[in-house]
């Protein structure tokens, strides 16, 4: 995901739309090679490595495990060993490790779940391509089947502070997004054959949901936590800053003890 700095996620969702239309001729890896420059700098005087996470994100520019990996091994590694190579007379050898090492990815573990990715997979295919993970976000989405009582239910979670796109998936594998929940609480109904239903709304890690909804929490499996342990990112984030937002029957009372909760969550996954 590109960072679209302030404003509200609608604002940004549209963004993303106007920068996919002029990804051709916008620069974004010329922006991005002069920020590893910048960052070689300090690391020169300083010995301190600061490297930038992309976070693919459902709607935006990159969203999926392919999407990403296609964006370094085509645009951003190639046009930016030339770019480094012109503006700083790096060898193309320097210019690739250097992007290699300054621009990596956060993986927000809802996001390729929400795109009915394997999390364990994802992770595997970035290593295996070199791609630096900066940063883990663990988190969880909802999940929804797709019927009445279950798009009943969903109401509940309509909410104008954040975007909460919804992908949902037949099946046959094909996908249908939308890009917020009440958009997609308008259309489900007519896709009966779309039966699991995912939704961007971060929910607490521990929380096992109810009969009709349940949450993306299942896709940490054993193997996605010992692929972490091989140490490659030492940065992990619990990231569910949806608390205020909440229907009130699943905050777990104060935001302290949803905290304490879910660092326990995570501790006995480890």
């Amino acid at each position: 995901m590109f960072s679209f700095g302030g404003g509200s996620d609608t604002q940004r969702m549209n963004y993303a739309a106007d920068l996919c239309t002029c990804i051709v001729t916008l620069p974004i890896v010329e922006m991005l090679s002069d920020c590893i420059m910048g960052l070689e700098d300090i690391y020169q005087k300083t010995g301190k490595v600061i490297h930038i996470g992309l976070e693919p994100e459902p709607g935006c520019y990159l969203e999926t495990t392919g999407e990403v990996i296609d964006f370094f091994k085509t645009v951003l590694w190639p046009q930016g060993t030339n770019f480094l190579c012109k503006k700083a007379g790096y060898s193309p050898v320097m210019a690739e490790e250097l992007l290699r090492k300054y621009v990596g990815i956060c993986f927000d573990t809802c996001h390729p779940a929400i795109q009915h990715e394997n999390l364990e997979k994802s992770l595997d295919r970035y290593l295996a391509e070199g791609i630096r993970i900066s940063k883990i976000h663990l988190s969880a989405a909802l999940k929804a089947k797709n019927n009445e009582d279950a798009l009943k239910e969903l109401e509940r979670f309509c909410e104008p502070t954040y975007l909460h796109q919804v992908v949902a998936q037949n099946d046959n594998g094909i996908i249908k997004c939308w890009e917020d929940l009440p958009h997609a609480l308008a259309e489900l109904h007519r896709h009966p054959t779309f039966k699991d239903v995912r939704i961007h709304f971060h929910v607490p890690l521990f929380w096992k949901g109810t009969e009709q909804l349940g949450t993306t929490a299942s896709a940490l499996t054993p193997g996605f936590f010992n692929t972490l342990k091989m140490g490659f990112c030492q940065h992990l984030e619990i990231e569910t800053y949806t608390f205020d937002v909440l229907p009130e029957k699943i905050r777990p009372g104060h935001i302290t003890e949803s905290i304490s909760k879910e660092y326990a969550w995570v501790l006995e996954h480890f």
